[in-house]
């Protein structure tokens, strides 16, 4: 997969958090520095333009504060969708998530 990335990363350990079962769950990757942790997230879009792992997503590791950020900005984005904003979406606008217009409707 790192030569699909067009990157010379050995990974330090890496695992399938939960119980085993035939569901897609992630898979978390342990690098040796936050330099390569950055390279990888550039460069997943050379491997998702692969057929092979086109599926496949990356993302950072979340503090419990973001993760629970987002949780109620899904709830509200529910919510509001409930109530008829039906062109609504979480979009990241600096590295904040925030809840805006959906310009392509």
């Amino acid at each position: 997969m790192t030569n699909e990335m067009e990157l010379n990363i050995e990974p330090i350990r890496f695992f399938r958090p939960g119980n085993p079962s035939t569901r897609a769950h992630p898979l978390k990757i342990t690098l040796n520095d936050t330099e390569n942790v950055f390279n990888v997230l550039r460069a997943q879009s050379n491997i998702r333009s692969s057929d092979e792992f086109k599926e496949l997503r990356f993302s950072s590791d979340r503090t419990l504060k973001q993760r629970e950020q987002m949780s109620t900005l899904r709830q509200e984005l529910e919510t509001r969708r409930s109530n008829g904003e039906n062109n609504i979406i979480i979009k990241y606008i600096k590295g904040n998530p925030v809840i805006i217009n959906n310009s392509k409707n």
